[in-house]
């Protein structure tokens, strides 16, 4: 006996569910709130990147406009 065929002789859900249709629900809702959660964190991720961004931008612009706007303050260096 392979091992696909002694898989397929056991009992394919577990006892809490009456019926495979009862475990097929429960994996389905299981499956979707995990899949769920992923796009949560997957938007969670997204969100951080782009106020990362704008964070980074808003430092740029800060920086550029105070040393244009103060022409004896052009040559210092600005740190990268």
């Amino acid at each position: 006996m392979s091992k696909q065929e002694s898989k397929e002789k056991r009992c394919p859900f577990s006892s809490r569910w009456s019926s495979p249709e009862k475990a097929a629900e429960t994996i389905g809702v299981t499956e979707r709130t995990a899949l769920l959660r992923e796009e949560g964190h997957r938007n969670q991720v997204r969100a951080l990147h782009v106020q990362q961004e704008v964070v980074a931008t808003t430092k740029n612009e800060i920086r550029t406009s105070w040393t244009t706007s103060r022409p004896e303050l052009r040559m210092i260096q600005q740190p990268q």
